[in-house]
């Protein structure tokens, strides 16, 4: 299914009656696709960890060895410094909704609005941080692209 198709499904759904039974159903429709996208990627990364599981030598997995079975600290996953990465990414991108959580949290009505503003500008300020790491990123490959064929041809 196109990727934008549940949340508008959600949003299309809320566009009929009056306006709370609209935000009750976006509101469900929303936490459904949230809590499913987490599901499903807690299922993945726990079937991964389990599946791929092989025995720490110095903190690293040894490969194709998984003798000590499920040892919390004898067996486990190496991944590279780019999981690393994506894994903090995901962590920071959780920041805006705990932003807009911390009203509820404190039993504050008044301050909902402002938090779903600072939540927008985090929001914001993150997809912009985003996208700038995706060019540098992008700039370091093909950098590193062409100082391997211009070494190559050279050698």
């Amino acid at each position: 299914m196109f990727p934008m198709g549940r949340p508008c499904m959600f949003v299309v759904s809320g566009l009929s009656g009056s306006t709370e039974t609209a935000q009750s159903q976006v509101s469900v429709g929303m936490g459904l696709l949230a809590g499913s996208t987490v599901i499903l990627l807690t299922i993945m990364w726990g079937s991964c960890v389990i599946v791929g599981k092989c025995d720490l030598q110095d903190s690293v997995a040894k490969d194709l060895q998984d003798t000590k079975g499920f040892s919390l600290t004898g067996s486990g996953v190496s991944t590279d410094i780019w999981t690393s990465y994506a894994a903090i990414i995901m962590v920071i991108s959780v920041i805006p909704f705990i932003i807009v959580q911390l009203p509820q949290v404190l039993h504050s009505t008044s301050a909902r609005r402002l938090a779903v503003l600072i939540a927008l500008i985090v929001s914001l300020i993150l997809l912009i941080t985003y996208c700038l790491y995706q060019v540098i990123i992008f700039l370091a490959v093909i950098k590193f692209n062409y100082a391997l064929v211009f070494n190559f041809n050279h050698v």
